[in-house]
């Protein structure tokens, strides 16, 4: 009987099996046979609509069944949904109100990889997402990935949530709240307070059309795209950035920067981003031509001083070769690298030599600055048409100021330096400060011995700015790199423009700014000023090889 009674209980729960399991196919079958839409529209969470709200839920029903099925048909482009403008959060005078807000939410596909471990195995499957970045006002960017099946449920959170929560709808908002969608910045959650501080308008890009939800005014627009493109591929997650000078450049390898599959090497990736920003702030300033006709460059020289291993030097010579072949060689270019430690030039300049054109014209070469600039001979108006850069970057101490003085004493077109340490004002302010003891307005600054270095840094720079200045050049100061890569992150360009070139002889105003923000530090000793025949002290007689180097040079007198 026992036996019976278990025969009975195994083929009743067989049979309960085999109705399930045709109750799903036969339901599955049905969902097959509808219209692709309306089966979108069944996988939705559905919106419950009040009276006020029922042309808002058919609205957002049919932008979020066109989102689905982009999706689904491989023709979704991206989505964007808009906040407050820039103009709206300057009318509200509360910054802590406006602090924080959405201003803009937008989504593209991306191509992730996800790994699998199986025993030993380690598998990377290919997954695409919606990378989504929200962006708030005077707050950090948050960035997320949505799986595909909940882009459409995701986006309907974020419009409801917008539109019950600024008009207060204390019945629906606890509902609508998804910390998962709804994502805080760090000043708090994003809650619209007021209506217009809401994401009122959202635009979805597909290869075929464009829509665009507009919740205050309750409409949904499409625009047609004449397109021949049928699908939109993701990109990938790490996809390579825009950058000056490629990564498949031979000499990045050749110098041990990048490896064979073009990422850093072992702790090379900060000189990696140096070079590459380094190049891309040099671009800006250096006309290849397209300005007029007369300002045409018919060679560009580049000389660095100090070069050291010639990353730099590499990375910009290539980039202004690659310009030259942009610009149907309209100019020529060539490059000059110099440093004092004979073994080191000689490896480098065994690697441009290896490398071959367009390194051909890179040359590496023995030498101080001093004896470099010596064998110059004073400019002529043959070089009118040369483009002279001058690069001197982490020259320590005044050897800064040396080549400073050298591109001047050559009229370059371009000096950019990045100063390194600044040992010339450091003793000079400390002996003012005991001199001073207690009676100087920044005394109880300079007590502490961290904030009097930092500030020997700052005037040192700051001086020769504005002896630039003076001599004739429009400069920027700036950060040039992120900390991260190298303390010694600050940047000095001076471009001699044609104005500078019409400079007056005569500029009092200007001599005594600098003379008296010598003064107040009590510096009376600077390299670029002591070359260019500049008295830091006023009244202080001017020896006659001073004159004549200020006359000579067309400084004021």
């Amino acid at each position: 009987m026992k036996r019976r009674r278990i025969h009975q209980r195994l083929l009743v729960f067989v049979i309960f099996c085999c109705c399930a399991v045709m109750h799903h196919a036969f339901l599955l079958q049905r969902l097959s046979q509808q219209d692709p839409q309306s089966s979108l529209l069944w996988r939705q969470t559905p919106i419950t609509a009040t009276a006020d709200q029922g042309n808002d839920t058919l609205i957002m029903n049919s932008f979020l069944t066109e989102l689905q099925a982009s999706i689904q048909q491989q023709t979704f482009s991206s989505i964007t949904l808009y906040g407050p403008s820039k103009a709206t959060l300057k009318k509200i005078a509360d910054t802590e109100q406006t602090r924080g807000c959405l201003i803009r939410i937008t989504g593209r596909l991306i191509q992730s990889k996800n790994s699998n471990k199986n025993g030993n195995k380690k598998t990377t499957r290919p997954s695409t997402q919606l990378q989504v970045t929200y962006k708030y006002h005077l707050a950090t960017d948050i960035v997320k990935n949505w799986s595909l099946s909940s882009v459409s449920q995701s986006i309907q959170s974020l419009l409801l949530w917008t539109t019950f929560t600024s008009k207060s709808d204390s019945n629906n908002n606890s509902l609508l709240l998804d910390s998962s969608v709804v994502i805080p910045s760090e000043w708090g959650n994003p809650t619209p307070q007021q209506s217009q501080l809401g994401l009122h308008t959202a635009t979805l890009e597909t290869t075929t059309a464009r829509y665009q939800l507009d919740l205050r005014s309750k409409t949904l627009s499409r625009h047609e795209i004449s397109s021949t493109a049928t699908t939109h591929t993701p990109q990938p997650h790490d996809r390579s950035k825009a950058v000056p000078v490629s990564s498949e450049a031979p000499m990045w390898q050749a110098l041990g920067i990048l490896n064979e599959q073009g990422k850093p090497r072992l702790n090379m990736a900060s000189k990696y981003k140096q070079c590459q920003t380094f190049v891309q702030l040099l671009a800006q300033r250096i006309p290849f031509g397209s300005e007029t006709p007369s300002e045409k460059p018919n060679k560009i020289t580049v000389t660095d001083m100090g070069c050291g291993r010639g990353y730099l030097t590499f990375a910009l010579h290539h980039y202004l070769s690659e310009q030259q072949q942009k610009h149907d060689n309209s100019f020529t270019v060539h490059s000059i690298g110099m440093d004092v430690r004979p073994k080191l030039v000689q490896e480098i300049q065994g690697i441009a030599d290896r490398l071959g054109p367009p390194f051909d014209t890179l040359q590496f070469m023995t030498s101080t600055i001093e004896e470099y600039t010596s064998t110059l001979r004073t400019p002529d108006e043959d070089q009118g048409d040369d483009y002279q850069i001058l690069m001197a970057l982490h020259a320590c101490d005044t050897a800064t100021d040396d080549a400073l003085f050298a591109g001047i004493q050559q009229e370059m077109d371009l000096l950019v330096v990045a100063p390194c340490c600044h040992r010339q004002i450091r003793p000079q302010l400390d002996a003012f400060h005991v001199q001073q003891k207690q009676q100087h307005a920044l005394s109880d600054v300079w007590q502490y011995n961290i904030y009097r270095e930092r500030h020997a840094e700052s005037v040192t720079d700051t001086l020769r700015a504005l002896l630039l200045e003076w001599a004739g050049y429009q400069v920027q100061v700036f950060e040039f790199v992120g900390g991260e890569h190298t303390s010694k992150n600050v940047m000095i360009t001076a471009v001699r423009t044609a104005a500078a070139r019409r400079r007056k002889k005569d500029d009092d105003e200007l001599e005594q700014r600098i003379q008296s923000l010598a003064a107040f530090h009590g510096i009376h000793q600077h390299a670029l000023a002591q070359h260019l025949g500049f008295a830091l002290i006023p009244g202080k007689d001017v020896s006659k090889e001073t004159a004549k180097k200020r006359s000579k040079y067309g400084f004021p007198q």
